[in-house]
């Protein structure tokens, strides 16, 4: 019996310190599945249009998962603390950042034809004369007819992209494509400023 009473009070001290634990844990662990519910609540379509963002809500919401993990409890807690917030402002913005993208979208679609227009226009000025203006070398023409060839089909790729929602994709890939064109409109000899994408008359919808 005088063995029992240590063996006894080790056992209570244990499963005192267990309860401790399991306290701070649990709490963690219910405002990390609460972090993860509210970014799932914002919806798939928030990662075509804020990717990001909800990258970053992801990421604080893993980051607290290998702190738990770790025994850090009240760290894994205060990382995720703000996440169902965060995930709620992000919710709200989605619908106008869509309509913004959109726009900006179908500007640059016809800013583009509109200026790849013009650099054939600009080809066949040349090919017509049989010359080439002062600082157009014949290796830029070439440079420029690679990028009116391809051009198209990038463009339909980021239409793709755009009829499947994924419009922060498709923004992304149609500003490179803009600073491609906009470099072979300067390679032979025309303006490529804000007033060639942007000051445009957009014909009207059907």
């Amino acid at each position: 019996m005088s063995n029992a009473r240590p063996m006894i009070g080790l056992a209570a001290v244990a499963l005192a310190l267990a309860a401790g634990c399991a306290g701070p844990s649990a709490k963690a662990d219910a405002a990390i599945t609460t972090a993860s519910e509210a970014i799932t609540a914002i919806g798939a379509d928030a990662e075509k249009v804020l990717p990001y963002e909800v990258e970053q809500l992801k990421r604080a919401v893993a980051a607290a998962r290998d702190t738990l993990a770790k025994g850090g409890y009240a760290a894994a807690e205060a990382l995720v603390a703000e996440v169902p917030v965060r995930a709620q402002e992000l919710a709200g913005k989605v619908a106008a950042k869509r309509v913004q993208l959109t726009a900006e979208l179908d500007t640059l679609g016809f800013a583009l034809k509109r200026n790849l227009a013009a650099i054939q226009s600009r080809l066949d000025e040349f090919a017509r004369t049989r010359r080439l203006p002062r600082g157009v070398t014949q290796a830029r023409v070439d440079s420029v007819k690679q990028v009116l060839a391809t051009a198209p089909e990038e463009w339909s790729a980021i239409e793709s992209q755009i009829q499947a929602g994924e419009l922060d994709a498709a923004y992304g890939k149609g500003t490179v494509l803009r600073l491609k064109i906009s470099q072979a409109l300067e390679a032979v000899g025309l303006v490529s400023g804000e007033a060639e994408w942007h000051n445009l008359t957009m014909p009207p919808k059907p």
